[in-house]
């Protein structure tokens, strides 16, 4: 809550259970267009206390917040972003409860001049609303806001301001992949029309923006197969709506340390949607079992162990045939194995472009 005392810009604030990182980079890529200094800080690498003594009122912070640092947080910001609220962090918070409590901080102390962007399609993420002042802009897949975004039934993105609509762009048009990424754009859309950023300006960002490294990122396109880098999937909610953005075969590399969040619901989603799946780390058990009772033998789902994530490389490489997705979005943390998701990631790209040409763009 320091820097939020001390500084005297206007602040931004995105969490979410997913979508936090991706949509903090496309609202600091939609507002570097303003005539004002952006700065970009959180969970994203840069320490941003040591930016303070350069910061002015006329200034814009965008800030990505975790839970970890919302639990203690006395103070939201003026602009408050809320992606979504699954589950994560059960280890560390204990329950789903106490989880959502630390989210909440994000608005609980927003006044009335300031505003809430929020996932209408997400009733966890309204309900933590109730009972605050603040104005709420709300985004939706499927309801149509007055005040906020929506995805038409054109596939367009329209900001709405009362009577007012403005479409930005077709959903098609993004290069970042999944349903899940056209709702963070409208987030971020909304944060730009917040500022004044004219709406074509907009639009271009949106559709310039290529993503977030490690986040359902394209490493490779070889002998028909995609090689997809998702390791920063790691919730079993995540891994969810990552096998859903991909609208082929997908051979699913799952494993490493378990959070405490259930796997029945995204074993579901594999059987499902899935041509094999290679398990890897602790949590392999774990997963086997509940894609086992998830019926994974009757849907002809091939499920195989990796001791090490070159061995899980060698056997999705064996298992996708042309068409596929090979996708690493393993729904767990990584310290069994690495020291961090970052880590992870980068291995199965070194490892992956080993043997591919890297996607030119």
């Amino acid at each position: 809550g320091l820097f939020f005392r001390l500084c005297p810009a206007t602040i931004v604030g995105v969490t979410g259970t997913k979508g936090k990182t991706t949509t903090t980079t496309l609202i600091g890529q939609i507002l570097s267009r303003a005539k004002r200094r952006v700065v970009v800080g959180g969970n994203i690498g840069r320490a941003i206390i040591q930016e303070l003594d350069t910061m002015t009122k006329d200034d814009i912070v965008v800030l990505e917040l975790s839970s970890f640092q919302l639990e203690t947080l006395a103070r939201s910001p003026h602009v408050a972003v809320v992606t979504n609220i699954g589950e994560d962090h059960l280890d560390h918070h204990g329950t789903r409860e106490s989880y959502i409590a630390a989210k909440r901080n994000i608005v609980a102390w927003q006044g009335a001049n300031d505003i809430a962007v929020l996932n209408l399609d997400d009733p966890t993420t309204m309900a933590i609303h109730t009972g605050v002042p603040s104005m709420v802009r709300g985004f939706s897949l499927s309801l149509r806001p007055r005040h906020g975004g929506f995805l038409d039934a054109d596939g367009r993105l329209i900001l709405t301001d009362g009577e007012r609509r403005t479409p930005i762009i077709v959903a098609s048009e993004l290069r970042i992949p999944g349903r899940h990424n056209v709702a963070n754009a409208l987030a971020a859309a909304i944060v730009g029309e917040v500022f004044d950023i004219p709406p074509d300006v907009i639009g271009a960002e949106l559709r310039a923006f290529e993503g977030v490294a490690r986040r359902l990122e394209t490493v490779a396109e070889s002998d028909g197969v995609l090689w997809v880098n998702d390791s920063a999937s790691t919730t079993p909610d995540a891994t969810i709506k990552a096998v859903d953005a991909f609208d082929r075969p997908a051979v699913v590399i799952l494993g490493g340390v378990g959070k405490g969040a259930d796997f029945g619901e995204l074993a579901r989603v594999v059987v499902k949607r899935a041509r094999a799946a290679v398990l890897i780390g602790t949590a392999a058990d774990e997963i086997a079992g509940a894609l086992d009772a998830a019926g994974a033998p009757r849907a002809g789902l091939t499920v195989e162990r990796a001791r090490t994530l070159e061995d899980a490389v060698t056997a999705s490489r064996r298992l996708a045939r042309p068409g596929d997705v090979v996708l690493l979005s393993p729904a767990c943390a990584s310290f069994d194995m690495f020291s961090s998701a970052d880590e992870r990631g980068d291995r199965f790209t070194a490892l992956v472009r080993s043997f591919t040409e890297p996607v030119r763009l």
